[in-house]
C-alpha cells in the first residue's frame, strides 16, 4: 500500500486528537468539565490539525493569539492563582488571553471520528500487552536504527 506524505501526516494529527480525547474522557470522569479546547504554539499553527481536534472532540477549538504567549502562561497564571497573586483565575485570563480564531467542529467530520475512536480505544489497549512481548523479544537493549 502506498502512501503519501499528506496522509501521513493526517494520520499523525487524526492519532494524536485521538489520545487528547482519551485523556480528556479519563479527566472527565473524575468530575472535570471542558467544553472547548484553547490551543496555542507551533502546533495551533496547523488549521487541519485544530480542525480535526475539533471534530475528535466534538468542541470548539479556541487558537490564541501569539501576543497571549505560549503553554507557561497558562501555567503561570495557575500557579498565580494558587499563590494568591490572582484572585480570580477566569478574570485574569480574559485580560491576558486573547482568541485568535475560533474553529467549530465539523458535523460530518464528528460522526466519522466517533465510530473510529472505539478503534483507536482497542488499539490502545493492546499496546502494552504488544510492547512488553517485543521487550520479551529484544530483552531491555533499545534498538537503534540508522
Amino acid at each position: 500500500m502506498d502512501m503519501e506524505r499528506n496522509e501521513l501526516t493526517r494520520s499523525v494529527f487524526e492519532g494524536t486528537s485521538f489520545a487528547l480525547k482519551h485523556v480528556m474522557e479519563t479527566v472527565k470522569k473524575e468530575g472535570a468539565k471542558a467544553e472547548i479546547l484553547r490551543i496555542c504554539g507551533g502546533g495551533a499553527k496547523s488549521r487541519v490539525w485544530n480542525q480535526i481536534k475539533a471534530a475528535v472532540l466534538d468542541m470548539p477549538v479556541h487558537v490564541l493569539s501569539p501576543e497571549s504567549g505560549d503553554v507557561p502562561v497558562g501555567d503561570a497564571m495557575i500557579a498565580g492563582h494558587k499563590a494568591g497573586v490572582f484572585e480570580n483565575l477566569a478574570e485574569t485570563a480574559a485580560k491576558i488571553i486573547k482568541v485568535q480564531e475560533i474553529i467549530e467542529p465539523n458535523p460530518e467530520w464528528v460522526k466519522q471520528y466517533q465510530e473510529l475512536y472505539p478503534y483507536y480505544v482497542n488499539m490502545y489497549r493492546h499496546l502494552d500487552t504488544d510492547l512488553k512481548e517485543v521487550q520479551f523479544w529484544f530483552g531491555s537493549s533499545i534498538l537503534y536504527f540508522s
